[in-house]
């Protein structure tokens, strides 16, 4: 519970990075796991090649968030109800 409170607290500025920077490791993980499901693999995470898709998903992605107000009304709304 007094982690919620915690994050609950943030000032505003500070749960958007935090959002941010989830997103940022989720698109990846959905990346990841999409890839493997596709090859039946995880042989393509060893090629580093494989990764330079995602360094211009990942700004255009959030951009988009950022744009249509994902952020804004995610933080806008959230309480300890929503976390629990």
């Amino acid at each position: 519970m007094a982690f919620f409170d915690i994050l609950l607290q943030l000032p505003r500025w500070q749960k958007r990075i935090l959002q941010v920077a989830i997103d940022c490791v989720l698109i990846s993980l959905c990346y990841a796991l999409a890839m493997w499901l596709r090859l039946d693999s995880w042989q393509f995470a060893r090629d580093p090649e494989t990764w330079y898709v995602l360094v211009p998903v990942i700004p255009i992605t959030l951009a988009i968030f950022i744009r249509t107000g994902f952020y804004r009304a995610v933080l806008r709304y959230i309480s300890n109800q929503v976390v629990w």
